[in-house]
């Protein structure tokens, strides 16, 4: 009989050790106020690796990851397409649903996970050869010289003076003949520029403060 208890107390032993060894991690997620949340815990320290590429989020462990990453796609659905585990469950990859920065993180044996939204990539702007041309119209008279900017559609534009050069800058992109305007220009105004900061930008020299108004559309 204390054979026994002493065989039966040392097999619940290792019994005990080897449900501790195998314990699976849990995984949980919740959304905060700017940013999503996922926490993998493990039952012990794990190495580990996350990264972003493209649309999705790459997380991949030193051990294999028992618990289903699909369960987290519902608790962050304005982050979350969809998940699955790769390579034994060594690897994890979530689906994301638009531009995401990543920032992780330990706490003890816990692997966190914050998501937030990043701004979209800015649409290019239209190839130089997909511009509309613009007409730019000289008129010299005694007092002033006048340049018309005959767009094909409402345009938004500004107007600055600096440095001894007035500037326009248009909030679209368009094509001019520079060439063409230095030559219907007066000799003291063919120093004119064309500004590659702005979708379209012409400068030329100043000497007093430019007047601008719209006309038409």
């Amino acid at each position: 009989m204390t054979v026994f208890l002493r065989v039966f107390a040392l097999v619940a032993l290792l019994l005990a050790g080897g449900l501790a060894d195998a314990r699976a991690a849990e995984v949980r997620a919740g959304i905060h106020d700017d940013f999503g949340r996922i926490v993998i815990e493990w039952p012990q320290p794990v190495r580990y690796a996350a990264r972003i590429e493209g649309n999705r989020l790459i997380v991949e462990f030193d051990q294999a990851l028992d618990a289903d990453p699909a369960t987290l796609v519902p608790r962050l659905p304005t982050y979350l397409r969809a998940a699955r585990r790769e390579d034994g469950g060594r690897r994890v990859v979530f689906d994301l649903r638009g531009p995401t920065a990543l920032a992780a993180q330990t706490f003890g044996n816990s692997v966190v996970l914050d998501l937030s939204r990043t701004a979209a990539p800015a649409a290019a702007a239209p190839a130089a050869q997909d511009a509309p041309q613009v007409r730019v119209r000289v008129g010299i008279h005694p007092t002033f010289t006048r340049l018309v900017f005959d767009w094909p559609r409402r345009t938004g534009y500004a107007v600055s003076q600096a440095d001894g050069r007035a500037t326009v800058r248009f909030d679209a992109p368009a094509r001019i003949d520079l060439a063409q305007l230095r030559a219907d220009l007066p000799d003291e105004l063919k120093d004119v520029r064309e500004d590659s900061r702005a979708p379209l930008a012409v400068s030329l020299p100043a000497a007093a403060l430019p007047k601008h108004f719209r006309t038409g559309g």
